[in-house]
């Protein structure tokens, strides 16, 4: 009975903060974009600020990112047109992503690759 009581403060105390959930949507996605498109897919753009396009990516992600807190462990959700889809765990401080939502954005970006 202690460890189950001990289990259960210890995964509310580990449990992750929405940002937690933000960052690893944002770093997901920034990691699918970078083994899809090498550095020869931004030839001819030129002076782009790089330092912009993360914040607005970051601010996108943010804002399309819900967190549903359920005190021991957490679900990640993103708004996507009128749904709610969720698409990841948090638990024990960490966050883990569905593969299926990884394969997702890969699928969304070959449609736009060249």
């Amino acid at each position: 009975m202690i460890i189950f009581l001990l289990t259960g403060i210890a995964m509310y105390f580990t449990n992750p903060p929405a940002i937690k959930h933000e960052e690893a949507v944002y770093n997901s996605v920034r990691e699918i974009i970078s083994e899809e498109y090498d550095s020869s897919a931004l030839v001819g753009i030129k002076d782009i600020d790089i330092g912009l396009v993360e914040s607005m990516a970051k601010n996108t992600v943010a804002d399309m990112v819900i967190v549903a807190n359920y005190r021991f462990f957490s679900v990640t959700k993103v708004q996507w047109a009128a749904q709610q889809i969720p698409i990841g765990l948090g638990v024990g401080g960490k966050v883990f992503l569905a593969s299926a939502f990884k394969e997702k954005i890969r699928a969304e970006l070959r449609k736009y690759k060249p």
